[in-house]
């Protein structure tokens, strides 16, 4: 699209592809009620299905009032909401169903503007589940594989795992689709299937500022996904019987010859005794599957 294209011609071009779509938006638009119940109106009627609004940077008393007044508006308009540049969620997503996600956390665009960040990037993606995350669904903006200002220290497979590690209603990846078409077919096929939501999750290894180590079970998919958040190998022992349920083999996705920017995918049978070291600031991606899905 070229930026002469109209909104409406490019969300029709989307709706002819299948695709469901939501705009982003600036919050300033979305505090007067009368001009926020248009605006919702219109992306409604023109097959939007959700907007994600940014920029509030406040806790202010009419920022509030104004969040709680787009979940209203816009599920009245069956309009999914996703929040960006906002506090941490408190109890939403229990009130409002149209609710995905919010930002609220350090995701990957401070490799831009933080050069604490890469150090300090694994052992957060370690804590995160057990405190963000507590507090509603988080928008990471996950699997940015591209070297920034500040360069990634954490191995690409690491980056992979994280939006199976964190739960948020929706998953970004960001990255450009020139990195995405690059990636091998196992990578491709992973993310073109990762549940957004999940019907069973268990956890294996939770060491808050060390390693996460997560059953991740959504219909016919089962997964073990771990990240080491530490500047040391890490080694683990876990035996796969006990979460295989009926498959007989496993696929892993590890780092490949460059830990930075390569996948490697092996094939094994499901065993009793399976022992792996994480990398420094490395993870894996385990999928359970049977013989003839090889």
């Amino acid at each position: 699209m070229g930026k002469a294209d109209s909104l409406e011609s490019i969300i029709n071009t989307a709706l002819s592809k299948g695709i469901k779509p939501l705009v982003w938006g600036f919050s300033g638009d979305y505090f007067d009620s009368e001009k926020r119940k248009t605006r919702l109106k219109k992306f409604a009627k023109m097959g939007i299905k959700g907007v994600k609004i940014d920029f509030w940077c406040s806790d202010r008393q009419e920022v509030m009032n104004a969040l709680q007044g787009v979940f209203e508006d816009a599920a009245k308009e069956h309009l999914l909401v996703n929040l960006h540049g906002v506090t941490v969620p408190r109890g939403w997503h229990r009130t409002w169903p149209n609710f995905l996600t919010a930002e609220a956390i350090l995701g990957l665009e401070s490799y831009f503007y933080e050069e604490r960040y890469p150090d300090k990037a694994a052992e957060q993606n370690t804590v995160l589940p057990f405190t963000r995350n507590v507090a509603g669904p988080s928008d990471y903006t996950a699997v940015g594989l591209t070297m920034r200002k500040y360069p990634r220290l954490n191995t690409a497979v690491h980056e992979l795992a994280t939006p199976m590690i964190y739960t948020s209603g929706i998953i970004h990846f960001a990255d450009s689709k020139e990195v995405f078409e690059s990636l091998p077919t196992d990578v491709k096929t992973l993310l073109k299937d990762m549940p957004a939501t999940w019907d069973k999750s268990e956890g294996i290894v939770c060491e808050p500022g060390e390693a996460i180590v997560l059953l991740r079970i959504k219909d016919s998919l089962s997964y073990i996904v771990g990240i080491n958040g530490t500047h040391k190998q890490m080694p683990l022992k876990l035996n796969l019987k006990k979460y295989c349920g009926n498959f007989s083999d496993f696929k892993i996705i590890t780092e490949g010859e460059d830990p930075l920017m390569e996948f490697a995918t092996h094939t094994y049978p499901v065993d009793a005794d399976w022992s792996y070291s994480m990398l420094p600031k490395g993870g894996f991606i385990i999928q359970f599957i049977n013989k003839k899905e090889k």
